[in-house]
């Protein structure tokens, strides 16, 4: 939880119609069985339950959360109906694959093992002979849980070329062949040697590289020029690019047609931190390959010597090229490439082996079409990733550290680099240029002016059909960048967040969200440039030099905005000058409110200080939302009585 954030509160009979919560950044507790100060709310009995979960609006906010976050079932049964009697329907009845669960409990009976089988729930056991002691242990444990080091990845060719079956040959018969036979030779007994993926296996590699380093070096050479341009199969035809681990070709094969070839520069095989990053980057390639991850490029084979990836062809422009070119100059389109990269790495994130990309930039990220209209993500470049089973040794070049790097990557903060929010802050970084078409320096976001900076990106955008937009895309490039990185939002809140000012930007009409609506009807009016939104209590105040507050504060529980204008005398004024016109202009103040569609009332009138409360239901706001702002602004200036 986050300890001093507003947390949404629901029950099981609202949730149906609270369902966009979900897509909020700001924590909800559903007490699926009521509230115990609510008695209407409360579901006791089988006929109570059975209507509940007949609510197609219930069932579909049920599996949202089965499908879309890890449940871990505490203190009741997980085989209950009312518990995991959804996973229940979801995976063993529809056939859906439902993600990892897990249930903590002290039962080691049939009916539990044989539930959590069947339902791929994993079961966390603690003895409790006495008492339920064992079970705070556990959540300690949970807790101060620390990523631990895991053993080195095998980095196997994976070649659709046939390699010849391994014959030893000495050194000196190996440097006789030609260098694709010395490749090929040198190939086949590398997949024999790493097979097993074990430390000796890598031991025995490195000596293996030690005794062949001469056939290595031949191995390696290659370049555009005809008659030493092959590679397994492979025609290299011009350079595409260079990084600072290795050079891409675009090359062609007869079967496999136009491909992109990665290749390690020569110099890398000599520094092991840079071959352990390069081969990690391709390890982590084929995994999200095998995963069937959406927006990365596709891997087609492999190999070590040369160290070396084919993947598919992109043919479009880098992020950086195309806002450079003008293509991300309306909100629109801004946060529709930033929700595709956040939802590609988080995608890749929920992979069993948690692939991180750790270099998130704008010339990591290419648009597979030259055209503006029709273009789709694609992420590239994986050389700083990390996912589990690979060695933690990231080497970074000095040119390569830019404003898109977490401190911690740079520096030893004393914390993890093998942690979302490294990439949650690369993200931040870009849509901080794609914005102002401004690359960050390192370490900017410590300058006092960074704030400043930020603002002046984000408003360099022309107004999109969300007013709201740029303050809100503000605070989100600064939740994401932090310095600290447990300060920083988590890349769920990130993209739930891109999620929905892209469906405001899109369709404002169809906003029901409390939070936004309360916010943009400031963000519409007279005070757009004059409001603090505090994220705590998801309030807008104005304060003005009358002694007039403005504060509408978003209530997502009761499905309205909660709006108080009050004035409190500064002492200047005469209060028997004020009393002739107070109850006239506070009941014009209402009025004014009440014809923007609030229902408001005067809470509080005297001649030291004047209150009005009004309500706006979120199911009216969106079409009333021009009228609600302008009418705010004028109960705001009635009541400027001094």
């Amino acid at each position: 939880m986050q300890p001093g954030k507003p947390l949404n509160q629901l029950n099981g009979k609202n949730v149906a119609a609270l369902a966009h919560v979900l897509q909020s950044p700001q924590p909800f507790l559903a007490s699926l069985h009521g509230l115990a100060n609510d008695r209407s709310s409360w579901v006791f009995d089988k006929q109570e339950l059975k209507k509940l979960v007949s609510i197609f609006a219930y069932k579909q906010f049920i599996s949202a959360c089965v499908l879309g976050k890890t449940l871990l079932f505490v203190g009741i049964s997980a085989e209950d109906r009312a518990a995991g009697g959804h996973l229940d329907v979801l995976r063993i009845r529809q056939g859906i694959e439902t993600g990892s669960h897990f249930w903590i409990t002290n039962r080691k009976d049939s009916a539990a093992c044989e539930f959590a089988e069947a339902a791929g729930v994993q079961i966390v056991h603690y003895d409790a002979p006495d008492d339920h002691s064992a079970l705070a242990e556990i959540l300690d444990d949970l807790c101060a849980a620390a990523p631990m080091t895991s053993a080195p990845a095998p980095v196997v060719p994976v070649l659709r070329t046939q390699l010849p079956k391994t014959v030893r040959k000495s050194p000196s018969q190996l440097e006789a062949l030609s260098a694709e036979e010395i490749r090929q030779e040198l190939n086949a007994r590398a997949v024999e040697i790493l097979s097993p993926g074990t430390q000796d296996a890598y031991e025995t590699y490195s000596m293996f590289c030690e005794e062949n380093d001469e056939a290595i070096h031949r191995a390696w050479y290659l370049s555009t020029a005809k008659g030493k341009n092959t590679l397994f199969g492979y025609t290299l035809h011009e350079v595409l690019g260079h990084g600072a681990f290795g050079t891409v070709y675009r090359a062609v094969h007869p079967s496999f047609g136009e491909v992109a070839i990665k290749i390690a520069h020569k110099e890398v095989r000599h520094s092991p931190g840079r071959l352990e990053s390069f081969r990690r980057g391709v390890a982590a390639m084929a995994i999200l390959e095998e995963r069937q991850v959406e927006g990365m490029v596709p891997f087609l084979e492999r190999a070590e010597i040369p160290a070396y990836v084919a993947m598919d062809v992109v043919n479009g422009p880098t992020l950086r090229e195309a806002t450079k070119s003008n293509w991300f100059r309306d909100w629109g389109a801004i946060l529709q490439v930033s929700a595709s990269l956040a939802s590609i790495i988080r995608a890749a994130h929920q992979t069993p082996e948690s692939v991180l990309h750790r270099d998130i930039r704008p010339s990591n990220v290419m648009l597979s079409s030259w055209d503006r209209e029709d273009w789709k993500v694609v992420v590239l470049d994986f050389d700083l990733s990390w996912h589990r089973d690979a060695i933690e040794r990231s080497i970074l070049e000095k040119n390569s550290i830019t404003g898109y790097l977490a401190p911690e990557q740079v520096e030893d903060t004393g914390v993890s680099t093998r942690n979302a929010a490294v990439d949650v802050f690369g993200i931040g970084m870009t849509l901080f240029f794609v914005c102002g078409r401004t690359s960050p320096m390192f370490a900017q976001q410590r300058h006092t002016d960074w704030s400043d900076k930020v603002r002046a990106a984000v408003h360099s955008v022309p107004p999109g059909r969300w007013a709201s937009i740029p303050r809100r895309v503000h605070r989100l490039i600064e939740n994401a960048t932090k310095d600290a990185q447990g300060q920083r939002w988590d890349l769920a809140q990130f993209y739930q967040e891109l999620k929905r000012l892209l469906a405001a930007e899109r369709s404002p009409g169809s906003v029901r969200s409390a939070e936004l609506l309360a916010e943009e009807v400031v963000a519409r009016g007279p005070f757009h440039d004059r409001y603090h939104w505090d994220e705590d209590r998801l309030e807008a105040l104005i304060s003005l030099a009358s002694g007039v507050t403005v504060a509408l504060k978003a209530s997502e529980v009761k499905q309205a905005i909660e709006l108080t204008i009050r004035w409190n005398r500064t002492g200047a004024a005469d209060p028997r000058k004020i009393s002739k016109y107070l109850t006239k202009r506070t009941d014009a103040a209402l009025a004014r409110l009440q014809s923007g569609g609030w229902n408001g009332h005067i809470a509080r009138c005297t001649t030291s200080e004047v209150e009005v409360l009004a309500t706006l239901s979120t199911a009216r706001a969106g079409s009333l939302i021009e009228r609600a702002s302008r009418s705010v602004g004028e109960a705001a200036k009635e009541m400027e009585l001094e």
